[in-house]
């Protein structure tokens, strides 16, 4: 579906989804974005382990760190990435 209007979210609105000591406030995802990308705030503990290994069939993952640094893992690849980083996971490459 073609957007015909801007996308506005004030701050804190999103669509939330709490995973232990992580929590995700979805900003656009599929409905949004016609399957094209996802954008969430994902706020992390520090000893979380983070998600299991994963893949977006249909849309690509895009990270963009805030503050602290996340650790990655992307196909056979592990990084870091402090604040500032923007990390883009194409569809179909798995990662955590």
């Amino acid at each position: 579906m073609r957007r015909e209007r801007a996308l506005v979210l004030p701050p804190g609105e999103g669509r939330r989804l709490s995973l232990g000591s992580m929590e995700l406030c979805f900003k656009a995802d599929e409905a949004e974005s016609d399957g094209r990308y996802a954008i969430s705030v994902a706020t992390v503990g520090g000893d979380e382990p983070g998600t299991t290994p994963h893949v977006h069939r249909a849309h690509d993952d895009i990270t963009f760190v805030i503050e602290g640094t996340l650790a990655f893992q992307a196909g056979d690849e592990s990084f870091e990435a402090p604040a500032g980083t923007l990390v883009i996971i194409p569809r179909q490459l798995s990662h955590r």
